[in-house]
């Protein structure tokens, strides 16, 4: 029958119906899907519930899914356009499905999906893999470092808030841990840290807090009542309930994580001293900024391994 190019633009927020060729649109103002014509069947006026959403395009990384039903799931995206979203997809569970195992966690997708402006619940429509991870997922240490990731992600970013910085991070790390020869301890603290300064909390490892001194090249401690970095000769009580000790290592990798030097932090040799030190920092600060993180299910599981890691 006759076919008509159904065009979503972004800003209409809803469907605008065109016939014709229209190949001299720039395909990056739009999203467009080729469908039967449905004003041969029903009135001008008389769409589905489904055609009154817009479709929209992404890449995503799932963080988590749930099952709903016998063959359908639920699944938490943090998308590279809307931010943290959820949709439901219907049927993918069931065996002859094509989408089965495309919205399982730790995965980097790209989807197609009914934007429902009054809901929280998004539907899905298509998809497909982008990037798997198949070495992570193979590895115990790497999967447990990237399920803390997801889950930090899902309690931390705000639904519906884009922010392309924070997914290039996530994907970026996920690569990373993907990859043998980097150590996934240093690729998860690359990714938090990183994502503590995109979402606002980002912390001086440069400067003293109180003297302004530099902390280049020299140990500092980190203070628990006022969440900030102090030199040594600032710190306001020598009680180790209080503070954490940072040494001239784990400085250089706070600095290298601030200074976005990847390939520095790489060869850093650090002792189990270091490791479990700046473990203590970064979860206590993560916790006085964003104390969803406090319900964290998957920091069990890491903190089993974090002081050997």
């Amino acid at each position: 029958g006759t076919k008509t190019t159904r065009v979503a633009i972004s800003c209409s927020k809803s469907w605008v119906i065109l016939q014709g060729d229209l190949s001299f649109w720039p395909e990056t103002n739009f999203h467009r899907e080729s469908v039967s014509n449905p004003i041969q069947s029903r009135g001008l006026n008389e769409h589905t519930d489904e055609e009154k959403n817009m479709i929209l395009k992404t890449e995503a990384v799932v963080l988590k899914t749930i099952n709903q039903g016998d063959t359908s799931k639920i699944a938490t995206l943090y998308s590279r356009e809307q931010g943290r979203i959820k949709m439901i997809a219907k049927g993918v569970r069931n065996t002859k499905s094509r989408y089965l195992g495309l919205l399982d966690p730790v995965q980097h997708v790209e989807v197609l999906f009914y934007e429902k402006s009054n809901s929280d619940l998004q539907l899905f429509k298509s998809g497909e893999i982008v990037q798997s991870y198949y070495t992570l997922h193979k590895d115990f240490d790497r999967l447990a470092f990237a399920q803390v990731a997801m889950e930090f992600i899902e309690r931390a970013a705000e639904k519906t808030e884009p922010h392309p910085e924070l997914f290039e991070i996530i994907i970026g790390t996920l690569a990373s841990l993907d990859n043998p020869k980097i150590m996934p301890v240093k690729s998860y603290w690359y990714f938090h840290l990183r994502c503590l300064g995109e979402l606002g909390f980002r912390f001086d490892a440069f400067r003293c807090h109180q003297c302004k001194t530099t902390l280049v090249g020299t140990g500092a401690v980190y203070h628990r009542p006022d969440a900030a970095i102090y030199c040594t000769a600032c710190s306001p009580t020598p009680d180790e309930r209080f503070i954490i000790n940072l040494s001239p290592r784990t400085m250089a990798i706070m600095q290298m994580i601030d200074g976005e030097n990847w390939p520095g932090i790489q060869q850093v040799i650090t002792t189990l001293s270091d490791r479990r030190s700046l473990w203590d920092f970064i979860w206590h600060y993560t916790k006085v900024h964003l104390p969803p993180i406090e319900q964290m299910k998957s920091l069990a599981v890491l903190e089993q391994i974090y002081h050997h890691a």
